[in-house]
């Protein structure tokens, strides 16, 4: 319960008393009743503080939702899937982790299918080790994320370019998550449609999406297409 107020009661801070009728919150199993139970502890009035400034909050209604769900149905919405006859999955591509999950025709969520992956993060860690000689002392994953996301491969404010060190990760990286899928889903592969690719860092997978000749496509505004699915649910 703690750990969901320092998750959420953030997002929920106004300057103004608010009423929200539904928060939908993703969770890895929305059948796991621990976690709906301690969500619901959400609902009603809250006061609290966030940066000094003193919230009232008032949730109606908590609806736990499965992870991947809102990017799965607003591909669905935006006519996305080729092969909505077809599974088709959702891979996120997060800081910590990734997952990938395959979503049945009709929406219902293959859940002997989930693969857990590394994040981000893994890939920042890499290459601090593989620049390690160079630098002289253990570099920051966040100065690497950083420069990543900036679209440049220099080591904070030293010279330290680190191209080929990325390069030589995140293709390891991406080997890594294909034969996984691979090995997880050899039992869907053959009928399987296609793969949308979500997430702050889903850009690093372009290379998989051109081997995959159109199976596998990054997401429109990736790190946000899930948020617009829940929005949407919401609405």
């Amino acid at each position: 319960m703690d750990l969901a107020h320092l998750l959420i009661l953030p997002a929920l801070a106004s300057d103004s008393p608010q009423r929200i009728e539904r928060l939908i919150i993703p969770t890895p199993d929305s059948r796991n009743q621990v976690t709906i139970s301690k969500l619901k502890e959400l609902e009603g009035t809250i006061e609290f503080t966030c940066n000094g400034h003193d919230c009232l909050t008032t949730v109606r209604r908590i609806i736990p939702t499965d992870e991947c769900r809102g990017a799965y149905d607003l591909a669905l919405g935006r006519q996305m899937w080729r092969y909505p006859q077809n599974p088709n999955g959702i891979l996120d591509i997060g800081g910590g982790t990734a997952i990938a999950r395959l979503f049945a025709p009709g929406g219902a969520l293959l859940r002997d299918a989930d693969i857990v992956l590394p994040g981000m993060s893994y890939v920042a860690q890499r290459i601090a080790a593989a620049i390690l000689p160079r630098l002289g002392s253990t570099a920051d994953a966040g100065l690497i994320m950083d420069a990543v996301a900036a679209g440049h491969c220099k080591y904070g404010s030293t010279d330290i370019d680190f191209s080929q060190e990325f390069v030589a990760v995140r293709d390891a990286w991406i080997l890594d998550i294909r034969t996984k899928l691979k090995s997880n889903w050899a039992k869907y592969l053959p009928s399987l449609g296609e793969l949308v690719i979500i997430g702050g860092s889903a850009s690093l997978l372009q290379p998989m999406c051109e081997a995959s000749k159109g199976r596998f496509k990054i997401a429109p505004k990736p790190q946000f297409f899930n948020l617009y699915g829940l929005q949407k649910e919401a609405s």
